[in-house]
């Protein structure tokens, strides 16, 4: 049910997420964990590089050097473009620890969440797998192949049940 092909890697992946052009593998069911790891140790390792850089960038004196040449200001260039690269980097990997952690919390997909007007399962039913923010995390802690099919179907007998 929550399976998807991916033609760039060509596997069918269970609970497909997204395909992650930085890795250049799919994100599923079975590495979503590890994944997520990747998110933050990314995030770790770009938000310390700007504050080693930015003592460099404003310790040394430049007005103060006798000659500058083309090496000085090529160092300059690399700091500042270094900096700059490491700051938005650290920005974007936290938006994406962001997305993946409300996906997680809420039991969805990024493909799900993209594009639930064209799934099938999620035009009768908003959010079919959410079962609270614990239970979602609970399930995403351990690792199992959950049969999505067998929820799916108890909480639209659930959903079929209520009457208006």
């Amino acid at each position: 049910m929550r399976t998807k092909h991916c033609y760039k890697c060509g596997y069918c992946v269970r609970k497909y997420d997204h395909h992650c052009l930085i890795t250049g593998k799919c994100v599923g069911e079975n590495n979503q964990k590890n994944f997520f790891l990747f998110l933050l140790i990314h995030f770790i390792v770009s938000s310390c590089a700007p504050f080693y850089i930015w003592p460099n960038l404003i310790s040394t004196n430049w007005a103060d050097e006798k000659k500058l040449n083309y090496f000085v200001y090529f160092e300059i260039a690399l700091l500042i473009v270094s900096f700059i690269f490491f700051i938005f980097t650290t920005i974007t990997v936290f938006v994406l620890i962001c997305i993946q952690t409300y996906l997680i919390c809420t039991n969805c997909t990024m493909r799900e969440y993209m594009n639930d007007y064209r799934i099938d399962y999620l035009k009768k039913i908003d959010d079919p797998f959410d079962e609270g923010i614990l239970k979602n995390i609970w399930y995403w802690l351990r690792h199992n192949e959950t049969i999505w099919e067998s929820k799916y179907l108890t909480i639209q007998e659930k959903f079929e049940n209520i009457t208006l």
